[in-house]
């Protein structure tokens, strides 16, 4: 697996590196770390209207931003290298957001990893802003490690809750689970929320129909089969379907109760009418979980 791992040095971004430190990736990975000199930091300037101490101050602003993302990457680099990973280093220069999604499409990289929020100053650039814009448009797989969650604690245990409906999209984020070498450290629960139509009260009528029962039915069956293809990876699966008026609420809401360190979910993409629709399952949960979200596309 091909990850590049966006990182400003800020406490989310260290918190991320934790992470992807912890979580059972295949052993082959390749991890290249990215840093972005944003633009905005340093706008083009024509020199030639300068004096010559105005241009010197520049150099030196272009030095103290190119040393500040050298001693960045250079100290998550010694992390993994310490914790038994290779991995490369690059900086870009431009807009955050645009330069790692095109920075994941020059790799040709499988997951980016972004942590949600980031520094100020120099090193600001992950204001969630990014992570989101990233999660949306990356060419890959996306995962936001979320510095509100204790990440140290996944080497003891890892509590993945994977968002499954049946789709094309969600029989990707399963059988990517199913191809991790998650062991007996890691559980997994596997949840499908059945649609609930609460308008006027129509969910009582809709629980009451024949095709409601078949519904619940082929769902039953569906996670007996996803449960039994991510047993192959770990023992440790279980399964929950729920009945809810919001799906991405009792998501979240069942993430929360489970105390899970990662929401797995199936993404689309980003085709011309789903830019429009703010309100999928797969960006509420990136946005609203408390924990950390991986976001699975073909």
């Amino acid at each position: 697996m091909k990850i590049l791992f966006a990182t400003d040095g800020s406490d989310t971004a260290q918190a991320a590196l934790d992470f992807v430190q912890a979580f059972p990736f295949q052993k082959d990975s390749e991890i290249t770390l990215v840093t972005v000199i944003d633009k905005d930091n340093l706008p083009g300037v024509d020199t030639r209207g300068l004096s010559d101490e105005q241009k010197s101050s520049l150099r030196d602003t272009e030095q103290a931003l190119q040393e500040a993302c050298d001693e960045v990457l250079e100290k998550a680099q010694k992390r993994l290298r310490d914790a038994g990973w290779a991995s490369t280093t690059l900086i870009r220069h431009g807009h955050a957001a645009e330069e790692i999604v095109r920075t994941a499409e020059d790799l040709g990289s499988d997951l980016v990893v972004v942590g949600s929020h980031g520094a100020t100053g120099i090193k600001r650039y992950l204001l969630g802003g990014v992570s989101s814009t990233v999660f949306a448009h990356a060419p890959c797989s996306v995962l936001i490690a979320k510095g509100e969650h204790d990440h140290r604690t996944v080497g003891d245990r890892l509590r993945m809750l994977l968002a499954y409906d049946e789709s094309p999209s969600a029989e990707k984020a399963a059988d990517f689970c199913a191809g991790l070498p998650l062991g007996e450290k890691v559980e997994v629960v596997a949840i499908d929320v059945l649609a609930l139509v609460t308008l006027f009260r129509q969910d009582i009528a809709q629980r009451l129909s024949w095709h409601w029962q078949q519904q619940k039915q082929s769902a039953t069956q569906a996670l007996a089969r996803v449960s039994e293809k991510i047993r192959r990876a770990t023992p440790n699966v279980d399964t929950k379907l729920r009945e809810s008026g919001d799906v991405t609420d009792e998501i979240l809401k069942t993430a929360k109760d489970l105390d899970s360190d990662l929401i797995v979910v199936g993404h689309k993409g980003t085709g011309a009418i789903e830019k429009f629709l703010i309100g999928s399952v797969a960006t509420r949960i990136g946005h609203h979980a408390d924990c950390s979200v991986l976001a699975v596309r073909s």
